[in-house]
């Protein structure tokens, strides 16, 4: 299904398939959510009803006065997952959108399930480095968001 809702303000263009717990799936900067299309999205929508919607200056979002941060991004996000009901919801993000999934996760964790970060930066503004530790030749990150009591481990190859 390809539709249109209103979220931020905005005629938000998405995309749903699938069956089972919502699924909020954000693609990553330079990129709509046809790089979800081919070959993933159809696995996921197995088991979840998976909703991809395009962020603002993307695919088939217009352009919009003002600055685009990571920080709108993810109250569009919310806006999004809220308009139609769908929260909370399982969401993944790849790249920047796990960026945005992760400062919405921060702003509203009563709409998230469970968070997946594909392709993220280790540390961004607002999280701080709690600690590191080494094992079988992996280095460990955590990172602690401020006034969430939210949290992600990074597993890094050495």
């Amino acid at each position: 299904m390809k539709d249109h809702v209103i979220a931020s303000g905005l005629r938000t263009y998405y995309e749903a398939q699938g069956t089972g717990d919502p699924l909020g799936m954000l693609h990553g900067g330079f990129a709509t959510v046809d790089v979800f299309g081919g070959g993933f999205t159809p696995l996921i929508a197995e088991r979840y009803r998976v909703h991809s919607p395009e962020r603002r200056g993307y695919g088939r979002m217009p352009d919009v006065e003002g600055p685009i941060t990571y920080e709108i991004m993810a109250y569009d996000t919310i806006a999004f997952i809220e308009a139609p009901g769908i929260g909370p919801a399982h969401v993944v993000g790849r790249s920047d959108g796990a960026d945005v999934g992760l400062i919405g996760a921060m702003r509203r964790p009563d709409l998230v399930r469970q968070l997946v970060l594909i392709g993220t930066a280790v540390n961004i503004t607002g999280g701080r480095h709690r600690s590191t530790s080494k094992n079988s030749g992996k280095t460990s990150h955590t990172l602690s968001a401020r006034n969430s009591g939210a949290s992600c481990t990074e597993t890094l190859s050495a």
